[in-house]
């Protein structure tokens, strides 16, 4: 009998309840007992969805409060010291509990919280700022999921300090559920993990990877614990293995797996949890891509499963992959796209079940969805009656892909694998035909390409409007206040006219440019009251797109976002922008009466909208650059006509659309840069054209930031400590365009200091020219206070003024 799983469920509920759990706790109006209470119970309504949905086994660990790998982190100690001195009476009691876990459980939340949001110690009045940085956020692989970057020194000592994995897959046993429970995986931790220099010798990376001989026992000793109360299966997540590995990552896999599993037969033989009716199973989980060439070295591992991404990693449907799969190992076929929200060709995925029967017993195969659905909106219930039929109909979401499981499963209810010859047909990944004749892949263009380089626009700009040195400004948004957020809702709602809505969006706007002339900001915006997102915004002003009622994915933490839908040709259908830019920049002068002020237009770029879209799958993705590309060109030059000469488009997520495998990135990168250009070529050479990024390795897409020819990249890199872009690099030798390198983070609510800030910027001027260097935040004000904001950049102001006077 063929099996129904998944790999991982929305963690955030139906409502975004675990947004409202974990927020009210942190703002002190819930207590600690109350939002575990909450987010145990929309933990278990998880399962009891995915049961009734008809899964017959359930993921059990994919539940998380902020973020999986910050959990397995803090699972296996890993700790950075400055949490450990600040939490160390609290520690010892974790450290000193039994196997049971029975210790003060406050003091791991505290720590863990901690670790996701940085401690400050800075009051409400005081700006010297200060505390405890949290740890650096970077992209998931290729996804806009945000994830935590495990910090490990020498000082790191790797020991299992908590058995709620295994409490959580006893609760659900006692329930009645047959479960499997989730683990990210040891070569995949290091992997995301930074180590600190003095770990390393001389930065030999191999370093990195021999303390993977450290995390046996640990892993051991929590698959033991999970044996010893019945544990049948555990999934080991290492998505690593959609990348080209190295020698050294390929000795790593080589290594754990084997030394694991000696470790996890001793074990066995003196089990102080009890003794165990049935060995547990370990099911080797990657996901975003094919296994490609790393599978010869998948198939040498002791192991007894394999799930195969057959979404995203259609190269792996090929008989060298398959042939390599022993008989009575358990293949996981992910049939059903955990990415993407369109319906299933279950025709086509029961062909390719029935070819897998035909070759493994049904014992041993299971359907199951290409990664975790934690990508996906959770159910499709709130969007009836609400979405145009059209595009309903077309639609999946999390609950509903469970039930496409379902039905590929009852497909094949009648099928006789012995009786039927099964063809394993070729799947190809050929470009479109007429793919190249885009003007996406012409490089020589003139719709591409401005008339002066760089350097050169830089000399009429400068003559033109005389900013300082060091100028400061802010990457767009500014805080979506409760208030702000009220009138949107009472708008959509009916409640208040358009007039209404509109006529307070105004008064926002004038009050925050007023703010920000008060702060002595030299470039300012107009603090983008009027969006909810900076995608969703222009999905509800570009025809082909469509937006949900309640469609919300986990971006970071409690942070969601609504992702649009792009399901047609993409136009614009009028100004999006100009009307409150243009405003915006009115009220400057009329403040100030002069005409010096500068207000940025904010605009977000083709690729980005892309990546924070659900996409059309029917094309190729390139062609729909092509079009939203035309569309943010025309938008580009109203501000430009209408008098804005700085303009922003931000590429935040440039580099997590790149391919995980260098073969297929050229065409991406391609096609990419090109759009952006198309977005931006077409302004006079006195238009500043800045756009930003943000939480990406930037030295890894250097040559893809040069191409884009902007005049100003802002760029995330406080949060990373400056290691981005640091000296070593030689980034600032290589780039000619401003640079803005951001000097404090805005995803934590420590106010940072003085001593910090201009720190950094010292730094700065270190390795870039200081004609070309910009002081701005690390992202968008739009999650913080008001109150943290102006702190924040009351200091940065008076950093980059006192520098500026000592330059």
């Amino acid at each position: 009998m063929v099996s129904s799983t998944i790999l991982g469920f929305p963690r955030i509920g139906p409502n975004r309840q675990l947004k409202k759990y974990v927020e009210s706790y942190w703002k002190g109006s819930t207590t600690l007992e109350e939002m575990v209470n909450n987010t145990d119970e929309l933990r278990l309504q998880n399962l009891r969805v995915m049961k009734e949905n008809g899964l017959d086994i359930l993921p059990v660990g994919d539940f998380s409060l902020y973020d999986h790998v910050v959990d397995t982190a803090l699972m296996f100690n890993i700790i950075p010291k400055r949490f450990r001195e600040h939490f160390e009476s609290e520690l010892s009691s974790v450290y000193s509990s039994n196997a049971n876990g029975e210790y003060e459980k406050k003091s791991l939340y505290d720590v863990y919280f901690a670790l996701a949001r940085g401690i400050g110690d800075n009051s409400s009045k005081d700006i010297t700022g200060g505390g405890l940085p949290s740890l650096e956020m970077k992209k998931w692989f290729n996804t806009n999921y945000h994830y935590l970057v495990p910090e490990i020194s020498e000082e790191t000592e790797f020991k299992l300090i908590h058995h709620d994995l295994i409490k959580q897959f006893v609760e659900a046993k006692q329930l009645g559920y047959v479960t499997r429970p989730v683990v990210l995986g040891p070569v995949t931790l290091l992997y995301l993990s930074k180590i600190e220099k003095a770990a390393l010798h001389e930065h030999n990376r191999v370093e990195k990877y021999s303390l993977v001989s450290s995390l046996v026992p640990v892993y051991s000793e929590l698959l033991a614990g999970l044996e010893a109360v019945g544990c049948k299966w555990v999934q080991i997540d290492e998505p690593i293995l959609s990348t080209d590995i190295d020698e050294e990552i390929s000795k790593c896999f080589f290594s754990f797996y084997n030394s694991f599993k000696s470790s996890l037969e001793s074990r066995r033989k003196a089990n102080s949890l009890g003794n165990s009716p049935e060995k547990i199973s370990v099911i080797l989980t990657n996901y975003f891509g094919s296994y490609s060439q790393n599978f010869k070295l998948v198939s040498t591992l002791p192991v007894e499963g394999y799930h195969f991404d057959l979404f995203y990693g259609k190269a792996d449907l090929n008989e060298d992959v398959i042939s390599g799969i022993e008989k009575d190992k358990v293949v996981s076929l992910g049939l059903v796209d955990g990415r993407n929200i369109w319906k299933n060709d279950i025709s086509g995925s029961a062909s390719i079940l029935k070819y897998f029967i035909s070759k493994f017993s049904p014992e041993n195969i299971w359907i199951s969805s290409s990664c975790s659905l934690m990508f996906v909106p959770y159910g499709l219930g709130s969007e009836q009656g609400k979405l145009e039929k059209r595009v309903l109909d077309k639609l999946a979401f999390a609950t509903e892909k469970i039930n496409e499981i379902k039905q590929i499963k009852d497909s094949i209810k009648n099928f006789d694998a012995s009786a039927e010859g099964i063809a394993l047909e070729s799947i190809s990944n050929s470009v479109d035909s007429d793919l190249l004749q885009s003007v996406l892949f012409n490089d020589e263009s003139p719709e591409l390409n401005r008339s002066l380089d760089v350097v050169e626009r830089k000399k009429i700009q400068d003559s033109l409007y005389n900013l300082p040195l060091l100028p400061t400004t802010t990457i767009g948004s500014f805080p979506q206040t409760t208030e702000v957020r009220k009138y949107r809702q009472k708008f959509k709602k009916g409640e208040i006219s358009k007039e209404e809505y509109d006529g307070f969006i105004r008064e926002k706007t004038s009050k925050c440019v007023k703010w920000q002339l008060d702060l002595r900001l030299d470039v300012l915006v107009h603090g983008e009251y009027e969006r909810n997102d900076m995608v969703e915004f222009f999905g509800e002003n570009l025809s082909g797109f469509t937006t949900t009622s309640n469609g919300w994915v986990q971006s970071y933490g409690t942070r969601c976002v609504k992702p649009p839908i792009i399901y047609d040709d993409v136009t614009r259908l009028n100004q999006m922008t100009v009307d409150l830019t243009v405003f915006a920049q009115n009220c400057a002068n009329k403040i100030t009466k002069t005409e010096k002020n500068k207000v940025k237009g904010m605009l977000t770029g083709p690729v980005t909208i892309i990546q924070w879209s659900f996409v059309r799958n029917d094309i190729h993705t390139s062609k729909v650059a092509e079009q939203i590309a035309y569309a943010i060109r025309d938008e580009v030059l109203d501000l430009e006509s209408n008098g804005i000469c700085m303009i922003q488009v931000d590429e935040p997520a440039i580099r997590e659309g790149l391919p995980l495998r260098p073969k297929d990135q050229e065409l991406y990168k391609k096609w990419a840069v090109n759009s952006f250009k198309l977005s931006t070529s077409a302004v006079k050479n006195g238009t500043v054209i800045h756009t930003h990024m943000c939480y990406s390795d930037f030295n890894e897409i250097f040559d893809l930031i040069k191409k884009m020819d902007a005049d100003v990249l802002t760029i995330e890199n406080s949060k990373s400590d400056l290691k981005l872009i640091s000296k070593d690099n030689n980034f600032g030798e290589k780039y000619s365009g401003g640079i803005g390198p951001g000097v404090y983070d805005v995803h934590s609510p420590i106010i940072p200091s003085k001593t910090e800030i201009r720190s950094r910027v010292n730094k700065l001027l270190e390795v870039f020219d200081k004609e070309l260097l910009w002081v701005n935040p690390d992202c968008g004000n739009k999650t913080r206070t008001e109150e943290q904001v102006d702190l924040a950049l009351k200091n940065m102001v008076s950093v980059a003024e006192e520098l500026r006077g000592k330059i």
